[in-house]
């Protein structure tokens, strides 16, 4: 398999399908992540992803697949269970809002978000990141999925610096850096027989909808570029490529 590449500028985190794990009538598409500076990879900020099945399939909504192989923006997210800014300090897997980042420009998907996970699978199109999953009897473990979620969102504070503002309302990547977060993945075989690509996590916890008429009164915006830095969105993206 071709490495799929990477474009080297700015903050990216890429994201490669390797297998697809079966525990009785579940599905899950576990890969590798790993995040990089300006094409050099981060230590400590890699590890393990697991997503739903495949195909991806980014045309229908709730459709229980992951999303398509390809790029897409990071942007924050601000729903109930899940915010970038602003998250719980408490770790019991009950307690929310739960960190998170949401990925854009998914279609007709919407939700699909970066976000920690539990058991076999705690998503139906989302990304739980882990240490490691050994095969289909390996559970994802809730307080390091969330340690790995914080770190990448805090290495993207930390790389942005005074761009990434402390307010969810205010929050504007402008700045020395530009706004090109990207996350990105491929389509890998297993044996021969050729595997999804992944960015569709599956089964388990339903990632929940934005509080959107809420945001809207409260005039705050769910992602990170402002209208200003919004014409700039197709530099920052999520690629899945198939091969």
């Amino acid at each position: 398999m071709s490495r799929m590449p990477i474009s080297k500028t700015d903050w990216e985190l890429l994201i490669e399908r390797k297998r697809v794990d079966t525990r009785g009538t579940r599905k899950r598409t576990v890969g590798r992540y790993q995040v990089y500076h300006d094409g050099r990879a981060v230590s400590g900020l890699s590890g393990v992803v697991a997503e739903t099945r495949g195909p991806g399939d980014n045309s229908r909504p709730g459709n229980n697949r992951r999303i398509e192989a390809g790029r897409y923006p990071l942007l924050t997210q601000d729903g109930t269970n899940y915010v970038t800014i602003g998250y719980t300090p408490n770790r019991n897997p009950a307690a929310i809002p739960r960190p998170g980042l949401e990925l854009g420009k998914t279609g007709k998907r919407s939700e699909i978000l970066f976000h920690p996970g539990r058991g076999f699978l705690s998503s139906v199109g989302c990304i739980n990141p882990a240490r490691t999953l050994a095969n289909a009897n390996s559970d994802i473990d809730f307080e390091d999925s969330r340690k790995r979620v914080i770190a990448v969102i805090d290495d993207l504070k930390s790389y942005l610096g005074s761009s990434f503002s402390r307010s969810q309302r205010q929050a504007d990547p402008q700045g020395n850096r530009r706004n090109r977060w990207r996350t990105l993945a491929r389509r890998g075989r297993l044996g021969g027989a050729r595997r999804p690509a992944m960015h569709e996590l599956r089964g388990g916890a339903r990632c929940p909808r934005r509080a959107r008429a809420s945001r809207r009164a409260a005039g705050r915006p769910h992602h990170l570029p402002t209208s200003r830095s919004r014409k700039r969105a197709k530099r920052s993206t999520t690629r899945w490529q198939s091969k």
